[in-house]
């Protein structure tokens, strides 16, 4: 893992979700500086800081570190009837756009 790629992961998904690096900061218990310090790959945090970011984000820690490409969706509170309807709508989705999952 290279810091310059988390830095990046985390930049992105600060902006996707419309947080400054105060805001974020703030959410998971930091500074704003230490947002600055992580997005320019001039430090990395430690576990419980990315498990901080993790939930913010509701993605995996594997995601976040540039493992895991694929976004996850929240599914709690949801019945098993509507799970499956999310299933059948996504893989339809990437049937269409020519994505072939087990």
């Amino acid at each position: 893992m290279y810091y310059v790629e988390f830095g990046e992961i985390l930049r992105a998904k600060r902006k996707e979700s419309g947080l400054s690096q105060l805001k974020l900061a703030t959410l998971a218990g930091l500074n704003r500086a230490v947002i600055s310090k992580y997005e320019n790959a001039l430090s990395y945090p430690p576990y419980n800081v990315l498990i901080r970011f993790a939930r913010v984000f509701k993605v995996s820690t594997d995601y976040l570190l540039g493992i895991e490409k694929a976004k996850t969706l929240n599914i709690e509170g949801l019945t098993a009837g509507q799970i499956s309807s999310l299933k059948s709508i996504v893989n339809e989705y990437q049937r269409l756009n020519g994505v072939f999952t087990d």
